[in-house]
């Protein structure tokens, strides 16, 4: 199961358990960048409901 946790600078973290999975950060034209930290995939998405799909197909 994942769960999100939101900071204040712009940035989502995503857990799997304990561990970051993955990081979302927001960009000034609404865009979502996406790092999931277990592959180091990047991709760009235009929201944080496509980005957690994203992270999902790839953990």
């Amino acid at each position: 199961m994942l769960s999100i946790q939101r900071n204040g600078n712009n940035t989502t973290d995503v857990y799997k358990g304990l561990t970051i999975v993955a990081r979302f950060i927001r960009q000034d034209n609404g865009q979502v960048a996406i790092k999931v930290l277990t592959d180091g995939h990047d991709e760009m998405t235009d929201n944080e409901q496509k980005a957690l799909l994203i992270v999902k197909e790839r953990i």
